[in-house]
């Protein structure tokens, strides 16, 4: 592996702990994921994730959740609130150009005209569908992070940190992008919280 660049060498480190984990090695993956290299060379999201999945595999929760803890840290997104906020304005944006498109179509301009304007409306929504599916990636990812701790909570009986997590991936998921652990984490909620 000496000879193959970093990012070869990360990917093949990435498949290794992968494989061992799906084929029931999360022994063997729990103890070389230890080793100072693969905590070198593995981006820290993934590193934290693996370290998580093999310890939730073993039993060990408190371990899992403490990788998923650092996880999430590790993507290194702004508050919750700031998240929220920051979606807001796209949406807005998406909103009033289909709303203006609707008046753009009749015209005394002949065929060039509406096509023209729905053209530039069609441009308009693409760049802001673009803003918003970036934003729903990286909130995609922490509210699986978040609804994995609240699961393993769950898992070791402790109810509360469980409607905590849950809470939180809810709170994380981008309401534009449907997800389909939503409605999971949504039950055991109202479970929780005895709705």
């Amino acid at each position: 592996m000496s000879k193959l660049d970093a990012e070869k060498v990360q990917q093949l480190l990435l498949w290794r702990f992968t494989l061992q984990l799906l084929t029931g090695k999360a022994r063997e993956a729990n103890s070389d994921l230890q080793e100072e290299a693969a905590k070198k060379v593995l981006p820290p999201v993934e590193y934290h994730e693996l370290r998580a999945m093999a310890a939730a595999a073993l039993g060990d929760y408190a371990t899992a959740d403490k990788h998923l803890e650092l996880a999430d840290k590790a993507l290194a997104l702004p508050p919750d609130e700031q998240l929220v906020e920051g979606q807001k304005k796209p949406t807005g944006q998406m909103l009033e150009v289909m709303v203006a498109t609707a008046g753009w179509l009749a015209g005394q301009d002949g065929a060039a005209g509406p096509t023209a304007r729905l053209t530039i409306s069609e441009l308009k929504r693409f760049d802001i569908a673009k803003e918003l599916t970036h934003q729903a990636g990286e909130r995609v990812h922490l509210f699986e992070l978040r609804l994995m701790r609240g699961l393993l909570a769950l898992e070791a009986g402790n109810t509360t940190e469980a409607a905590t997590h849950l809470r939180a991936s809810l709170r994380a998921l981008p309401n534009v992008v449907p997800h389909p652990e939503q409605p999971i984490a949504k039950r055991y909620q109202e479970i929780l919280e005895g709705k």
